[in-house]
């Protein structure tokens, strides 16, 4: 049997693994197509993502999870592209590398293949790893500072000062009681320093009172 000699477009276009773009764009405005554009070759298949960096629910990147398989290429313009924060990134490229599919990031020069033996690879993961394990615990450590905060709010917290209390409230309520026909309820709330609205809160609370002559 005679095996034809392949030339390296040829070996490149009859490879058993696929190409496969990730492209994310914040609104359906932006043009995916600037993304990817420059690559030497073509890619198999693209997912592309209509959502903001922030929403961790994004369709397409799932339907990438699920598509790809071993020895496959995922290819993404930047890291800001394929992840919304680095924890996002070091999880994203973990979950790609553990079914055996690469990850190239091509604006970053990144590249992460699955049992690397290239050290540099390793280094750049490791690096990665590091800062989003630094980045989880100062979220970590935030948001506990937070928690802790509002519950000492939480514990001063009296509830809202009244407007109108005491020896002014019993004023108000006399006033709305015995109010003449030419005295308005605007002039009333502005004599009392408060506004319309709260003046008519109190009218509404305390009816009763001023209805009963």
């Amino acid at each position: 049997m005679r095996i034809e000699n392949l030339d390296i477009e040829d070996q490149i276009n009859n490879t058993p693994f696929q190409r496969v773009g990730y492209v994310r764009v914040s609104s359906k405005d932006q043009n995916p197509e600037r993304q990817l554009h420059d690559l030497p070759f073509k890619l198999d298949k693209i997912f592309i993502d209509h959502f903001s960096g922030k929403t961790a629910k994004r369709p397409a990147l799932q339907e990438m999870f699920d598509y790809v398989r071993t020895g496959d290429i995922v290819y993404a313009h930047d890291v800001f592209r394929l992840a919304r924060s680095l924890i996002d990134l070091v999880t994203i490229i973990q979950k790609l590398n553990k079914k055996g599919v690469s990850v190239n990031i091509v604006k970053n020069n990144l590249n992460f293949t699955p049992n690397s033996d290239d050290k540099f690879d390793k280094f750049q993961l490791h690096v990665l790893g590091a800062v989003a394990e630094l980045e989880r615990g100062i979220i970590s450590d935030n948001q506990a500072e937070g928690i802790e905060l509002a519950k000492k709010k939480k514990g001063k917290y009296k509830g809202r000062t009244p407007a109108i209390s005491g020896e002014k409230l019993k004023d108000l309520i006399n006033t709305l009681k015995n109010k003449p026909d030419s005295y308005s309820y605007t002039q009333i709330a502005k004599d009392f320093g408060v506004s319309y609205m709260t003046l008519t809160r109190y009218r509404d609370k305390y009816k009763n009172k001023i209805n009963d002559k």
